[in-house]
């Protein structure tokens, strides 16, 4: 078979927003071939998790026959359902050993890297399908391109990236910053980069109660079942996707004789304005907010909003003298704000 060629030299009729990413692509790992941004069928995905499996599988025969030969008591590895494990025999029962395959220190190296290597092909090619995806409905992208210490930062962590919920991510991730340079941060990288599974659950698990104000994003706390726990609250901290200090509020008031004030919030799909007439009773409402780092999370997972926890965001509200209008966002100014909303439902 012919090598397959790159697209680089051909860029005729693809969409301007594909074209930056490709370029991009090409800035920070070289070659850009078709098949980097091929989804790949289900018979090909299956062909490819055999072929990584017996390549696993010979590793671990050069593995074991390393271990054996570096320590005769030891009875090399083997691997089930459960994991690999490294067996222990005495010497006097080696013999028993599958005969494994004799191959040099530096050939068992070239080996491992090789298969390390795939494993690296195979998730930089998954993460930039993704972001292919996300930006074949895009019309038009910023001119500017992506800074290539960026891209270069970003494909040194993509490469590791196995699990396809993160690679689903890391394609978001990519596709924002080639529409918009500068979209995610050094920090938000190393922080995605080192988002442990429970992390990860956690946010996802409650970030259907985050509510934006403009800029900043935040829960707002009511005690009860909505409130998220002291464990969540620790681990988000720890994750540094939320803000350590527990003691910032939401200041709802209007002590003048001016015209009615409102506060416009968003929760996913949802828009609610919350009015407060002039000397209505202040109202401070204790907020948990999202770093930085939390709000770009956030944007990428892009959670819809909790129905009943809205409710009760909008009964509260009502019960402290604020009247609420609450709807459905239909259109969007192209600057993100709200241009029209469905005053009709209400609650």
């Amino acid at each position: 078979m012919g090598e397959e060629k790159s697209l680089i030299g051909d860029l005729a009729g693809i969409s301007e927003p594909l074209k930056k990413l490709i370029e991009t692509i090409e800035s920070g790992i070289g070659r850009v071939f078709k098949a980097t941004f091929a989804k790949k069928d289900a018979d090909a995905k299956a062909y490819e998790i055999r072929a990584l499996a017996a390549a696993k599988a010979d590793a671990i025969k050069l593995l074991s026959d390393g271990i054996k030969a570096a320590a005769p008591g030891t009875g090399g590895l083997s691997m089930n359902e459960d994991g690999m494990s490294m067996a222990s025999l005495p010497a006097h029962e080696q013999d028993r050993l599958p005969n494994l395959p004799i191959l040099s220190l530096e050939g068992r190296a070239q080996d491992r890297q090789a298969f390390q290597e795939s494993i690296r092909q195979q998730n930089i090619e998954s993460i930039t399908a993704v972001a292919a995806e996300q930006l074949e409905d895009e019309s038009a992208v910023e001119s500017d391109p992506v800074d290539p210490d960026w891209t270069t930062r970003f494909f040194r962590y993509a490469e590791d990236i196995s699990n396809e919920q993160m690679q689903n991510i890391w394609g978001r991730i990519l596709a924002g910053e080639v529409k918009k340079p500068g979209s995610y941060s050094y920090r938000t990288l190393e922080i995605i980069r080192n988002l442990a599974k429970i992390e990860a659950e956690t946010f996802v698990a409650i970030a259907d109660r985050i509510v934006k104000a403009g800029s900043d994003y935040y829960f707002l706390v009511f005690p009860g079942q909505f409130e998220p726990s002291v464990a969540q609250k620790l681990i988000l901290i720890e994750a540094g996707l939320i803000s350590s200090t527990d003691t910032l509020v939401l200041s709802l008031q209007n002590d003048s004789s001016a015209d009615t004030t409102f506060l416009p919030l968003e929760s996913g799909t949802y828009y609610f304005e919350i009015y407060t007439p002039p000397g209505s009773p202040s109202v401070n409402q204790p907020v948990i907010v999202l770093t930085e780092a939390g709000k770009q999370v956030y944007n990428l997972v892009a959670p819809d909003a909790n129905i009943e926890y809205l409710k009760l965001v909008v009964e509260k509200f009502i019960n402290s003298g604020r009247r609420v209008d609450f709807g459905k966002i239909i259109k969007r100014h192209p600057d993100g704000r709200v241009q029209h909303f469905d005053t009709q439902q209400r609650w």
